[in-house]
């Protein structure tokens, strides 16, 4: 309807064409620019598949790497990495032992914004 009725003005403005005429030509650059942006821009967007966000439920069996070391009944903290980016978070370990820098960390679950992980052996 907005490009329809702008193009409708425009040409009303700056043309001498008759009304009906402007009706028709309105109405045909209206449906091919909004053709377009279907097209172009809202079927790709709702076929998207990753999203930017993330939740604290959405952390838990991740994998991380420790940044800051986790002492034995302190917080450290832990980066983790996805497509959407990297998040590094507060970190505590889970079994109460100390957690050195570098050391790969599986996240067991997520306590007011705080993980809780234990060290990761991986393969």
């Amino acid at each position: 309807m907005t490009i329809f009725s702008a193009a409708g003005f425009l040409m009303e403005y700056t043309t001498g064409m008759d009304s009906i005429f402007i009706i028709a030509i309105s109405a045909a650059i209206a449906f091919v620019l909004d053709a377009v942006l279907y097209l172009f821009v809202l079927i790709p967007l709702s076929q998207a598949e990753e999203s930017l966000v993330y939740t604290d439920e959405s952390l838990r069996g991740r994998v991380g790497k420790v940044i800051i070391p986790i002492p034995d009944d302190g917080f450290g903290e832990v980066l983790i990495e996805s497509v959407s980016g990297r998040i590094a978070k507060s970190a505590q370990s889970f079994k109460g032992g100390p957690i050195e820098e570098g050391q790969e960390v599986l996240i067991i679950e997520v306590n007011e914004n705080v993980l809780q992980v234990v060290r990761h052996e991986g393969l």
